[in-house]
């Protein structure tokens, strides 16, 4: 997929219009996601589909948005083989665990997630129990 090629300008009325979307509205950050993967903005269409789960986790047209992201860009392969070698070096990386257990629920592979005991690295010592990652507390596990 080539990506279109924007110009300063279109690019800054671009940021302005994400900069006035309702913060809270789950289809505005989804849509947003689509415009900007159409404008070749990967990384950031991603982003916005990602906010739209977290907003509303059972949008089903931002989960397959985030899961086309993922396939035909071939991010997901990269970020999970990356991932997955941050944690044969350092097995006790909270965040790599974190992130790795993130990206196979955006993609709805939740049986890869239970696998990685999904912890939230933001959330300290404690309890098991306090630790869980916003995805248990979600019901996404």
């Amino acid at each position: 997929m080539a990506a279109p090629v924007l110009s300063e300008r279109d690019l800054a009325v671009l940021r302005s219009f994400a900069r006035r979307i309702d913060p809270l509205d789950a289809g505005a950050h989804n849509n947003l996601g689509v415009l900007y993967f159409q404008k070749g903005l990967i990384e950031d269409a991603m982003g916005a589909f990602t906010r739209a789960l977290e907003l509303d986790p059972k949008m089903q047209v931002a989960q397959r948005n985030l899961e086309i992201a993922y396939h035909k860009t071939g991010y997901y392969d990269r970020r999970v083989a990356e991932l997955t070698e941050r944690l044969r070096v350092r097995p006790n990386d909270r965040e790599a665990r974190w992130e790795l257990g993130r990206t196979y629920a955006s993609l709805g592979q939740q049986d890869l997630v239970r696998g990685h005991r999904v912890v939230d690295p933001r959330a300290g010592a404690g309890p098991p129990e306090q630790r869980h990652s916003l995805l248990h507390r979600r019901n996404l596990l």
